[in-house]
């Protein structure tokens, strides 16, 4: 079980702690930004083991420097419980969930920012492609002695 925490004045703080019990919907949520100062809330219904994340799912990450960005995996480590996925992030983002949008008001939690990895034009030393890398939440739950139990609510086919 990972604990709930907020606190408006950690923005400091590097970690993401939600508190997911199978079966008890809507306790949790992300502010997901949509740009313009627009945002949607979406709840965390469940959390999703690093063994359903394929290269065909796509994750969105919400940071405090960049806000929302979605994009597809592209690299899955389950020896490291690392995932890799097409969204830019930046420093400061770090810590920030990422998840699996599910429809407009709900999410499925994926783990969380750990870093970016940045492909630079030789010349200009403009970025060319960011991806973001996350943390499984599957290390997170095995980490403090928890097994990850496979989705509550339905994992994917």
């Amino acid at each position: 079980e990972l604990i709930s925490v907020y606190d408006p004045n950690a923005l400091e703080k590097d970690f993401l702690l939600a508190k997911l019990k199978p079966g008890i919907p809507y306790q949790t949520a992300v502010i997901h930004t949509t740009g313009g100062g627009n945002y949607r809330i979406l709840w965390f219904q469940d959390y999703l083991p690093i063994e359903y994340i394929t290269r065909s799912t796509t994750l969105c990450k919400t940071g405090r420097t960049t806000g929302t960005t979605c994009g597809p995996v592209t690299e899955v480590n389950s020896t490291l419980k690392l995932i890799v996925f097409e969204a830019y992030a930046d420093h400061g983002d770090s810590g920030g969930p990422v998840y699996r949008e599910e429809n407009m008001y709900d999410a499925t939690l994926v783990g969380h920012v750990i870093a970016n990895k940045i492909e630079q034009d030789p010349i200009t030393k403009q970025p060319i492609r960011v991806w973001t890398i996350a943390s499984s939440v599957s290390y997170v739950i095995e980490y403090f002695g928890g097994a990850a139990q496979p989705c509550a609510h339905g994992c994917p086919p």
